[in-house]
């Protein structure tokens, strides 16, 4: 898996989504079907304090398009 592949996998971004699609369609199992941060989110999901009152889970990671760029940032 090239390194594109790899950060395709841990976001879970459209060329992934696309690639998992098509492996689906196959019938194969040639691809991750579930996204890195996923399988990170589900692994810590949730966290609980000690006293088990409270609960955080993570789940439908997104990426939006950011507010600011380092272009924006006045000097």
């Amino acid at each position: 898996m090239g390194a594109d592949e790899q950060l395709d996998w841990l976001i879970g971004n459209d060329r992934w989504v696309q690639r998992v699609a098509e492996d689906e369609k196959n019938g194969a199992y040639t691809v991750d079907h579930t996204s890195g941060l996923q399988e990170v989110f589900d692994e810590i999901s949730p966290i609980e304090n000690f006293a088990q009152t409270m609960s955080l889970t993570f789940s439908d990671p997104y990426f939006e398009e950011p507010r600011h760029t380092v272009q924006g940032v006045p000097r």
